[in-house]
């Protein structure tokens, strides 16, 4: 009996090991968090400045023009109406992809403004066009150029240009005007 009795014991032992297996107890082991993702930014890059009239002034002298009256002829109107007396260089700053702009009451030009990248060899002949038609080259401002103003006793509604050295041109009927627009444009 022996035997039997072995062969139960074994058998019993085998049962109870092929049993419910024991669960193991968890542990506390840390474990690495994925890194989170790099932000997207969710701001947009400032589009790219197109000059027109109505981007190269602010909107309070907008606002001042149509509060006097002022109304801005269309850059086409305008540019159409240059070529026609063979004004070169406003035909230019529209040619160069700039803005070129004229103001008046319907009855008279109060001012043209305007502002364009010129390539070298033409902002050089514009600069001697300027000299040759009795503009003064004048020091004031901060920019890398070269100022031009029209004398007082002067006709034209073009008063002051500025030349930049990187072929910028920008016309208006005083220095603040010409400041104003490239306060924005640049």
């Amino acid at each position: 009996m022996t035997l039997p009795v072995t062969v139960a014991l074994a058998v019993l032992l085998g049962l109870t090991a092929c049993g419910t297996p024991e669960v193991a107890a968890p542990t506390n082991t840390p474990t690495a968090e994925a890194p989170s993702p790099t932000p997207t930014p969710t701001t947009e890059p400032p589009a790219a400045f197109t000059p027109a009239c109505d981007t190269i002034v602010t909107a309070a002298t907008l606002a001042e023009f149509t509060a006097d009256g002022v109304s801005i002829t269309p850059q086409a109107e305008f540019v159409a109406k240059m070529k026609g007396e063979g004004q070169d260089t406003y035909v230019q700053f529209d040619d160069n992809g700039g803005a070129i702009c004229q103001t008046g009451n319907g009855t008279a030009a109060f001012e043209i403004y305007g502002y364009a990248k010129f390539p070298a060899d033409q902002a050089d002949a514009l600069i001697d066009r300027l000299y040759g038609n009795d503009y003064k080259v004048d020091g004031f401002g901060d920019a890398e150029g070269q100022w031009f103003e029209l004398p007082d006793d002067a006709d034209g509604v073009d008063r002051v240009y500025l030349v930049l050295t990187t072929g910028t041109v920008v016309v208006g009927g005083s220095r603040d005007r010409v400041e104003e627009i490239l306060e924005i444009a640049e």
